[in-house]
Formats: C-alpha cells, sequence, structure tokens
C-alpha cells in the first residue's frame, strides 16, 4: 500500500519574548554546569534584550547566577500540569 506524502508544513519564526509577554509566560533556564536553574520573568528579558527577541537565541545571553557558567539552556515556562503518574 502505498501513502501519500505529508504536505510539508509552512515556515514558522520562532517565539519572540513579546509572544511569551502576551501570554503571561516566562522564562525558565538550565544551567548545564551546575544544575542550578530559575523562572526569569519576561519583562525582565524584555528591558535587556527587546520585545523581538527569539526565544531559542535567549540561553547566549544568560549567565548562572550560581556558578557564573554560560553554558545555558532556556525555553518558556510553560504552565505545570502537575504530577503525571503513569506517562
Amino acid at each position: 500500500m502505498r501513502h501519500a506524502a505529508m504536505p510539508r508544513r509552512p515556515d514558522t519564526e520562532p517565539a519572540t519574548l513579546a509572544d511569551l509577554a502576551r501570554e503571561n509566560i516566562n522564562v525558565w533556564a538550565w544551567c548545564e554546569s551546575c544544575c542550578h536553574h530559575g523562572v526569569i520573568e519576561t519583562a525582565l528579558l524584555i528591558a535587556r534584550l527587546g520585545p523581538a527577541s527569539p526565544v531559542p537565541d535567549l540561553a547566549r545571553h544568560l549567565r548562572c547566577s550560581a556558578c557564573g557558567s554560560k553554558d545555558l539552556h532556556a525555553r518558556p515556562d510553560w504552565p505545570s500540569l502537575g504530577v503525571v503518574a503513569r506517562h
């Protein structure tokens, strides 16, 4: 049986800090060096980097407040679904 090719998804732009602010979502950051992590208010990042800053590029502008490393990851701090068991 032959399957039809999946339609190609249109290219999309990455989410920006302005997108997160509209949705009241902050940024969650994680340090690969010492495992320190925390939430950064989107408004603080907008003041520093501007509203058009793409979320995937945020980590390169951050430094760990615990160890000083620049080896960080950043993503939206999505609302929690609570504890998910048996997933």
